[in-house]
């Protein structure tokens, strides 16, 4: 899910952001949940399309990178901290 939400924030110009969650049980009711995942093929460009870029309000926030070059970024420097890896690797 990290995955999909940074792409979603790279193609977007960090203009959208998903909500990091995490899941509480709770053992008087039942809880069930219906992930949906979906990932381009790795050898995606991952680009912010020029109409989501304005020099004064949202200037450009990351460059144009491959998918599968982020995700072997991503499985070897942030597999279990989040942390900054879209700007670490793509930002500007």
């Amino acid at each position: 899910m990290v995955i999909a939400t940074l792409m979603k924030q790279a193609w977007s110009n960090a203009r959208i952001h998903a909500a990091m969650h995490r899941v509480v049980t709770n053992e008087e009711k039942q809880r069930f949940t219906f992930g949906v995942f979906v990932a381009p093929r790795e050898d995606m460009k991952i680009e912010v399309p020029h109409e989501l870029v304005d020099e004064k309000i949202h200037p450009l926030r990351y460059r144009a990178f491959n998918y599968g070059e982020f995700l072997s970024f991503y499985a070897s420097n942030f597999r279990n901290n989040n942390g900054n890896a879209l700007e670490v690797f793509a930002g500007l």
